[in-house]
This record gives C-alpha cells, sequence and structure tokens, in this order.
C-alpha cells in the first residue's frame, strides 16, 4: 500500500520529482569531475569520463523511474505522445480515418438509441413487468378487443390481478370560443391510472363516482395539452372546458411520459359506459390492461382467466361461445412488430460498420507498409515485439476513440430521427437520447471497432524483417502476404457490401410492388375528410343520419362534384367495428365474424368501388323499410363457397331485425396494401341501429369525387359543413392519393434507411478497392517498369492491375451471395411481390458491385500504364 501511494504521489508531483532529478544528476555530476581535475585530468576529459562513470543522465532517469513510477503507464504515455505526433504528420489520413468511423458508428448508435428506447428502456412506470394485456380469443384470432359485459364480468369475478382496467381510443371536439379543434382522447375506467401506478402532478385521478353514465362529467389533462395551450397555469384545475358540446370539468393534470402506446393523448375521460354498451355482448371495443397481483404467476393467471371465460360461454352462448381469453406481456406487446425492422436495420448498420472498418484496415496498412523500415530500425535497437504490437494498438484505439467521439455526436444528431422513423413509439423517445446505456453501448463499439480494424496493421508491423527492410534502403517494397491481407479485407469489404445491397434491393422491389398493389379504390380525383357529431346536439341516430344526408345532397350540388358519400371507416385507415354476424340456416356453433361499416348511397360509386352482384343501396333503403346489406366478395367466398349470398339473411347487432343481403362488391385494402382483405358487411347510413352512432362516435369519412383538382373542393366542403353547423370541427382532409401515401409511410421510410446504408457500403467498398489497387500499383511500380523493360504490352499491364481487381470481386461476390441468402431469410415476412432469393435482384446488385469495382480499379490502372521503366528503375 505505501508503495502503491508512493508511485500515485510521484505522478501527482512528477515535473518536481524531474527537477529534483536533475539537479541530483548535476550536482553527482559535477563532484565527479571536480574529483577527477583534482587528479590532474584536463577539464573537458575529467567532464565526458564523470559522464561515462555515472552512465549517462538518460540512463539514470529511466532507473530512478523504474524505482518511483511504474514503467508501462511511462511507457504507454510514451505511445500517446508519438501517436499523437505521427497523425498530426499525417493530417489527411487522420481525418479521413475519423471521418469513416465517426460515419459507421454514429450509424450505429443511431439506429441502437431506436433499439434502446423500444426494448431496452424500461416502460415509465413502477413495476412494469407485472403489467399485462388481456385479450379474447376465438380460432386463430388471439388479440381482440373485449366486450363490455365481459370486462364487467371479469373485473367482477377475477382473482388473480390486483387491479383490472378497461380503456378505449376516441377523440373529442374541443370548443373554444366559435373554434373547435379535434384532439385524440381515451376513455378510461377508474382503476386505469391505478394498474399503472401514476399519480397525477396535479389535482386528482378518477374515482368510482366519476364512472358511471351520468355522473357529472370530468377529465384530466395530460402534460403536453397543459402545458402546450394552457401555459402550465395550475389554475387550470377546476376549470370548465367544453367537450363534444358538454360542460367537463378539469380535475387533475398527469405528469409526463406517462402515456402508454401509440400516439400522445391530450385527455383523459371516464369510461362511462352507456347503458347500450353494458348490454350488447357482441360489442368488441375494450382494451383492458390489469396488473398481476403478488405472488401469481403469468401461467396461473391465463389459466383462471381461461376458466373465468369458459363460465362466461355457458352464460352468454350466442356471443361467448368458442372464445376465450389471452394474457400477453405488456411490454412485448407494446414493442409489437416494430422489433423485427429495428433488429434488420441494427443488422445493416452493423454491416456498415464491418466495412468501414475494414476500409480503415486497409488504410492502416498502406501506412505500415510506409514505416516498415522504421519499425525495422526501433526493432534493431531493441524495441521487442510486444512494444511495437502496442504502439500500433494504442495508435488504432487513439484513432478510434477520435472517431467514436464524433460518431457520439453524429449518433446523438441522427437520433433525432427516430420518432421520425418510429412515430408509434414516439413517447419512448422521451427524455435524453444520450442516457448511460447508449453511451456504454457507443464506448463498447469504439473500442471494438478500434480493435478490429487495428489488429492487422499491428501484426504486420510487429514482425518486421529487419534483414530486408534494412538492406532495401527505402525501397518500399511490400511483402506479397501485405498483399494478401489487403486483398482479403477488401473481398470482406465487396462481400459484405453485396449482402447488404441486396437485402436493399429487395425491399425495394418489395416497396415498389407494394406501391403497385392496388388498393381497390380508385384514388385519383377523390377528396376525403371527417366529421364528428357531438352527442350533446345530435342525440339521436335519425339526426346523425339526417344531418350526412343534408351535407352529402349540398355537396352533389357544388360545381365539379361527380358524386358524393360517407362512410364510417375509410379504407387503409383500419379503423372501425368487427361483429359476430349469425347466418339464418347456418348451425348455431358458427359464428362469422364481419368487418362492419356504415356507408351512404353513393359511396361506393364515390370511391370506384363495383358492384359486382345484386344490386347497390337505393333511396328506399331507408329508416322503417326491410334492413338491407351487402357483402364483400372475400366474404362471399369464405361464408358462401358454393352459394349465392344474395337473399341471405344475418344477424350483425342487437337491432333484432336481422339485414338481407342484396349485393356484392369488390375488395378494397381496408387495413393496408400488405394485408388480404376480411370478410366485410355495409349497412345502409339510414339503417344502423343507434348503438352504431356510439360505437363510431358519429363520426363519418366524406368521400366526394370531382372532374377537376380534388383540393380545390376543400373550400366549398368546408363551406358547406360550416353553414349547416359551424362548431364542427372537420379533420383529416386529404385526398385519396394522400390516404395511399400515407399508408406506404413507414415502409417508404425503412426502405429509404436500407437504400442510404447500402449507398454508404457501396461507396466504402469502391473506396476500399481504389485504396488497394493504387496501393499495389505504386508499391510495384518497379516490378511494372521491370515489365514493360522486358516487352510486356499495355494490354499485359492493364490484364495484370484489372486481372487481381477482377479476382478479388469474384471472390468477394461469391461469399456476398452466400451471406446474403442467409441474411435475407430475416426480411422474407417484410418482402411483397418478391422472394428473398429473386435471381433478378441477386443479378443485378452483383453486376453494379462489379462494374463499381472496375471503375475504381480503372485510375491505378491508367497509372499503371504511364509507368516510364527507365524512370521506374533509375529511382528504385
Amino acid at each position: 500500500m505505501r508503495t502503491l501511494l508512493s508511485r500515485v504521489w510521484f505522478y501527482l508531483r512528477r515535473r518536481r520529482f524531474d527537477r529534483e532529478l536533475d539537479e541530483e544528476l548535476a550536482f553527482h555530476l559535477e563532484e565527479k569531475t571536480h574529483t577527477l581535475e583534482a587528479s590532474g585530468l584536463p577539464a573537458d576529459k575529467a567532464h565526458t569520463t564523470a559522464r561515462r562513470a555515472l552512465g549517462g543522465a538518460l540512463r539514470a532517469r529511466e532507473r530512478s523511474g523504474d524505482v518511483w513510477a511504474w514503467q508501462f503507464l511511462d511507457e504507454l504515455t510514451q505511445d500517446l505522445r508519438f501517436t499523437l505526433r505521427s497523425l498530426r504528420r499525417a493530417p489527411v489520413l487522420t481525418f479521413s480515418v475519423i471521418g469513416t468511423l465517426a460515419l459507421g458508428i454514429g450509424a450505429t448508435t443511431a439506429i441502437f438509441s431506436g433499439v434502446n428506447a423500444v426494448f431496452l428502456r424500461p416502460l415509465p412506470f413502477p413495476d412494469a413487468d407485472r403489467l399485462v394485456f388481456v385479450w379474447e380469443t376465438v380460432g386463430e384470432q388471439d388479440r381482440i378487443s373485449v366486450t363490455a359485459p365481459d370486462f364487467l364480468d371479469w373485473h367482477r369475478d377475477q382473482r388473480v390481478f390486483e387491479r383490472l382496467a378497461a380503456f378505449t381510443s376516441t377523440t373529442v371536439a374541443l370548443t373554444a370560443g366559435s373554434e373547435a379543434e379535434r384532439l385524440p382522447a381515451r376513455r378510461v375506467s377508474a382503476d386505469y391510472f391505478r394498474v399503472l401506478r401514476v399519480r397525477p402532478a396535479l389535482g386528482r385521478d378518477f374515482t368510482a363516482a366519476d364512472e358511471p353514465f351520468g355522473a357529472p362529467k370530468t377529465l384530466l389533462l395530460s402534460d403536453a395539452l397543459w402545458r402546450n395551450r394552457f401555459g402550465a397555469d395550475p389554475s387550470v384545475l377546476n376549470r370548465e372546458l367544453i367537450l363534444n358540446g358538454e360542460r367537463h370539468t378539469v380535475i387533475g393534470v398527469l405528469p409526463p411520459n406517462v402515456v402508454l402506446e401509440e400516439e400522445a393523448e391530450q385527455l383523459y375521460l371516464p369510461l362511462a359506459l352507456t347503458p347500450a354498451e353494458r348490454s350488447q355482448p357482441g360489442n368488441r371495443f375494450l382494451r383492458v390492461i390489469a396488473r398481476l397481483a403478488p405472488a401469481v404467476s403469468f401461467e396461473h393467471a391465463q389459466s383462471a382467466m381461461a376458466a373465468i371465460m369458459a363460465r362466461l360461454a355457458l352464460l352468454r352462448p350466442q356471443s361467448n361461445r368458442d372464445w376465450s381469453a389471452r394474457l400477453t406481456d405488456m411490454h412485448d406487446t407494446l414493442v409489437g412488430d416494430l422489433g423485427r425492422p429495428l433488429l434488420v436495420l441494427m443488422a445493416a448498420v452493423a454491416l456498415v460498420l464491418l466495412i468501414a472498418c475494414a476500409n480503415v484496415a486497409n488504410l492502416q496498412l498502406v501506412r505500415a507498409t510506409s514505416r516498415q523500415r522504421e519499425v525495422a530500425i526501433r526493432a534493431a535497437l531493441g524495441a521487442g515485439r510486444h512494444r511495437i504490437l502496442r504502439q500500433s494498438l494504442v495508435e488504432s484505439l487513439v484513432l478510434a476513440l477520435l472517431g467514436g467521439g464524433a460518431g457520439v455526436l453524429v449518433g446523438a444528431w441522427s437520433a433525432q430521427l427516430m420518432p421520425w422513423l418510429l412515430p408509434d413509439t414516439e413517447p419512448r423517445f422521451a427524455g435524453s437520447i444520450l442516457d448511460v446505456r447508449l453511451l456504454a453501448f457507443a464506448a463498447v463499439v469504439t473500442i471494438a471497432t478500434g480493435l478490429l480494424f487495428g489488429s492487422a496493421p499491428a501484426w504486420q508491423l510487429s514482425r518486421p524483417d529487419l534483414r530486408d527492410r534494412l538492406s532495401e534502403g527505402g525501397r518500399g517494397t511490400a511483402r506479397p502476404e501485405r498483399h494478401r491481407v489487403s486483398g482479403m479485407l477488401v473481398v470482406i469489404e465487396i462481400a459484405l457490401a453485396l449482402a447488404l445491397l441486396i437485402g436493399a434491393g429487395l425491399l425495394m422491389r418489395s416497396f415498389l410492388s407494394l406501391q403497385a398493389t392496388e388498393p381497390g379504390v380508385r384514388t385519383e380525383g377523390v377528396l376525403t375528410f371527417r366529421v364528428s357529431l357531438p352527442e350533446a346536439r345530435y342525440p339521436e341516430s335519425a339526426h346523425v343520419s339526417t344531418f350526412f344526408a343534408t351535407v352529402l345532397e349540398r355537396i352533389r350540388a357544388v360545381p365539379q362534384v361527380m358524386s358524393a358519400g360517407a362512410t364510417s371507416a375509410l379504407p387503409l385507415r383500419g379503423s372501425g367495428v368487427n361483429l359476430v354476424a349469425p347466418i339464418d340456416g347456418r348451425p348455431k356453433p358458427e359464428f362469422p365474424m364481419f368487418f362492419y361499416r356504415g356507408v351512404t348511397r353513393g359511396y361506393f360509386r364515390a370511391l370506384g368501388i363495383a358492384v359486382v352482384k345484386g344490386r347497390d343501396f337505393s333511396p328506399d333503403d331507408r329508416e322503417g323499410r326491410p334492413r338491407v346489406a351487402i357483402i364483400n366478395q372475400t366474404a362471399a367466398r369464405q361464408y358462401w363457397p358454393n352459394d349465392d349470398p344474395i337473399g341471405a339473411r344475418l344477424h350483425p347487432d342487437d337491432a333484432g331485425e336481422p339485414v338481407e343481403v342484396i349485393g356484392v362488391v369488390s375488395d378494397t385494402k381496408h387495413f393496408g396494401l400488405r394485408q388480404e382483405p376480411r370478410p366485410e358487411l355495409f349497412i345502409a347510413m339510414s339503417q344502423l341501429p343507434p348503438p352504431f352512432w356510439g360505437w363510431m362516435e358519429r363520426s363519418m369519412d366524406l368521400v366526394v369525387r370531382t372532374s377537376g383538382e380534388p383540393a380545390q373542393l376543400a373550400a366549398p366542403t368546408r363551406a358547406v359543413v360550416r353553414a349547416l353547423d359551424p362548431a364542427l370541427p372537420i379533420y383529416q382532409m386529404m385526398t385519396m392519393e394522400e390516404v395511399v401515401s400515407e399508408s406506404l409511410a413507414t415502409p417508404r421510410k425503412y426502405v429509404l434507411l436500407m437504400v442510404v446504408f447500402g449507398t454508404i457500403a457501396l461507396l466504402l467498398a469502391a473506396i476500399g478497392i481504389y485504396g488497394v489497387m493504387a496501393f499495389i500499383v505504386t508499391r510495384r511500380t518497379h516490378e511494372i517498369g521491370v515489365r514493360v523493360a522486358l516487352g510486356a504490352s499495355r494490354r499485359d499491364i492493364l490484364t495484370f492491375v484489372l486481372g487481381r481487381s477482377l479476382r478479388l470481386s469474384a471472390i468477394g461476390l461469391a461469399l456476398g451471395v452466400g451471406a446474403a441468402l442467409v441474411l435475407s431469410r430475416s426480411i422474407a415476412t417484410f418482402l411483397v411481390g418478391v422472394t428473398a432469393t429473386d435471381v433478378l435482384t441477386y443479378g443485378a446488385v452483383s453486376a453494379l458491385l462489379l462494374v463499381v469495382a472496375l471503375v475504381a480499379t480503372y485510375i491505378p490502372a491508367q497509372r499503371a500504364l504511364r509507368v516510364d521503366p527507365v524512370r521506374a528503375l533509375r529511382t528504385e
């Protein structure tokens, strides 16, 4: 311990010790010189003899340092100083290496920030590992929302959860003055925030008194809405806000970052189930979350909920027979489909980093070759192999640390784009992006990168051939094994670049195929927008249908409008209601499920959806007349494979009266261009049961087809709605072409990133090939000169240079195709209209990379053709 403290004390006062040592050495030298002079030696000879007797000041300093200091630390300090001086002498190479590493490490760090936010960062709730979603299941459908009667029975009968809560997303019209704004909201049961263990930052939470239908209306504000709209004013508590035309009292403000999923809810309202919702066993619209009770395992809770559903199947066989319950971990559920795309991007950016490492290793090999004589001299003077190896690795690690530092800055800037890439997880990016986990990852990647690209040059430098190096007289001819190492690195670059480019090419072709997929509607010349009616002013279903019928009649009178209609759920938006609709004449255990939509006359014509059998809705299909319905082709194939569905009778809701199928329309891609159509059931708007308007929040998407530009209809259609009700908010106004484009936004972003990564990989591979071939031509100028002097033609020299490049490229392409065949399996589930082994993509990308390799070799080849044999031989 005393020795350790002494050494630490030495380093803290190193300058003073050095000064005192110099003074002591000078004193001893002077005393020895005086003694020798007194014995009769001349002054100059006495001084020389005294220095020889003391062994030299440098050697004395080293012996003293061995006593007080750690030799390894001293040598490491010397290596660092030498590294900084050598890097300063080669600024172009230094900045090239740092820039390449900053790009690779920065991109890796940025994508890891998404992995960190989605996978590794815990949910912002205490003991989040005990949180689960509870779903209803039937057949192969294992994540279906829950009916209100089932939730109420679960809440009463379950004993495996500490608390159980239900919620459903909605939108509300917030009125301020004469203007109304549509805001996202969430209806939640009283225990919702207690399940999450979240307390309001201001005010109070919902209680059982807020939950009954007809209770005084209350609400909670999100932190974002409180700050942005109300200026973080604490006096907002107890203020009344007008939502959907009714007064609601603000009882609390939530803390930041408590968003559970998807779009950040601005408002929270009590669930307040209506009498109709409580009595509808077929309306599955609630999401259920729960917190496992202490000492209750996930498996035990799963079994208990399945047992409860078995009892409910006997209690309500029409809606619950063959249904069960399933639990899913909350974190895994929220990650959902984001996991695989993120991991694919992480793998892609890791390939880019490996290519960058190979490139930097080649640059370092070029530099190491030019330093062979220097290293040989150091070895001849006594430097050991380990010392030379350490010196090279220190240089690589210093470069890696500089590149890593720049990469962290690049990554921090690039990470700001992750919410754009992953909009559904934006709340999880709240807070500091550069957290400890991310910085630790960047540090590990930086050190690993330094060791990875520095190992080959370090190994080469640590094996100097003293006789060859010192006898060359500085000629600088590289040994063949160094060419082989460089060639191997180029092969690795080409293979990795090819694998990444093939992945990008497959995704690009898949996206183009997806973009060319017919959505089932004619998108050109169509304007869409959504209107929601407040229940306070439109309490009856007749009021709602009358309003939308009047709006459509007036819009049809606007010049250039060809047709207009409305639907409760627009194609490609994926929203709506799924209901079981028993078919007359079929066995009772069979419960066909349909995607249930209300539409108006003119809707199919406005979107160009063909009626392939039967008829469209007519003005006679109104309230008081026999109820009718239209199905899509998928429903006809699935439920009437060998029969004509026209005339079939279904029971889709609790209105009592069945509906008769009067027509079949062509399929639409309602749930996305990647998704196959599902059975759909269309009911005439005027014949919709009253509960339907509660399910759909009295909202309809209006669809207007025009002979001119759809954007020109925006103002006239707004004016029509305002003329009927100035307080109604109009939102989601866009053309149908924009709706289709919006549905492709996420795959477009992933393809864009893969193309960017592939382009970077291609450029790095091209730079690597150019660097190696230029290095070979430069170091073998003497050999090329001899070949020319002995009669080699331009064709022979070109074959000599291009032949090596083609050999390296061919080996790299062969390895790259093999790697791509393995890696492409991970993206097979993302591909549409193209297989993971698509020959055209593999061939086109291989040809592209081969052309790039030849172009990268062209400049060094031209330099080889211009070699003057006389000058080359004279120089050597």
